[in-house]
């Protein structure tokens, strides 16, 4: 009982240590594009740059660590299948 355990919170590292990564990755993402968090029209109404490499570094960020949470179910599915199989061969 006690080895399924531990290959079963070996199996869900990988989902948890994806989550600092999202939220480094939205942070910094938001830090660099404010406007994308109050909406385009209300930023520019505020004075926020809703244009430039700052912008677009920061809507990527935020863009890529959105698409990490947003899977969050396939990651841990994978995370389970390759943590628990024998052989180590998912």
């Amino acid at each position: 009982m006690m080895r399924f355990l531990q290959r079963l919170g070996k199996a869900l590292m990988l989902p948890v240590a994806v989550l600092p990564i999202c939220g480094i990755l939205m942070g910094i993402g938001y830090w660099l594009c404010p406007a994308y968090m109050m909406g385009g029209a209300v930023a520019e109404g505020l004075g926020y740059a809703t244009s430039g490499a700052a912008y677009s570094a920061g809507f990527f960020l935020i863009k890529a660590g959105g698409a990490l949470i947003d899977n969050m179910a396939i990651l841990f599915a994978i995370g389970v299948g390759v943590g628990m199989a024998d052989d180590k061969d998912g």
